[in-house]
C-alpha cells in the first residue's frame, strides 16, 4: 500500500458521513439533496441520495460519493486537499502533498 493509499484508509476510517452531514443541506431521515443536480431531470425537488456511514450514493444519476469527497465539496476544496486538511484535523501524520510544476516554469534559455 502507497503513502497516499495508507493516508486515505486512515480518514476514512476516523470520520463517517455523520461528521460531514451538518455541512449538507439535509432533507428527510436519511436522505438529502443530490450533489450533482445536472443528473436530475428536473433537479432534486424530492432529495433522492441515500446517506451510508461511508458514503452518500444517489440512485438517480447513479453516482456515489465518499467521506473524503463529501468533505472536499462541502469546503470547496479538491480531493488531495480534502484528504490532506482531514488528516491533519484528525492528527493523522501523513506525506505533505506536494505541488505540481508548471510546464515550461523552469529556467529556459
Amino acid at each position: 500500500m502507497t503513502a497516499a493509499n495508507d493516508l486515505k484508509a486512515q480518514v476514512k476510517a476516523a470520520w463517517t458521513t455523520a461528521d460531514v452531514l451538518p455541512l449538507l443541506e439535509r432533507a428527510a431521515e436519511g436522505k438529502v439533496k443530490c450533489l450533482n443536480p445536472d443528473g436530475h431531470q428536473h433537479g432534486d425537488a424530492n432529495p433522492s441520495a441515500v446517506v451510508y456511514p461511508d458514503r452518500v450514493w444517489c440512485p438517480v444519476c447513479r453516482k456515489s460519493w465518499d467521506v473524503i469527497a463529501l468533505y472536499g465539496l462541502a469546503k470547496g476544496l479538491k480531493f488531495k486537499e480534502a484528504l490532506h486538511a482531514r488528516a491533519r484535523e484528525r492528527g493523522i501524520p501523513g506525506p505533505e502533498p506536494t505541488a505540481k510544476k508548471k510546464k515550461g516554469s523552469g529556467s529556459e534559455l
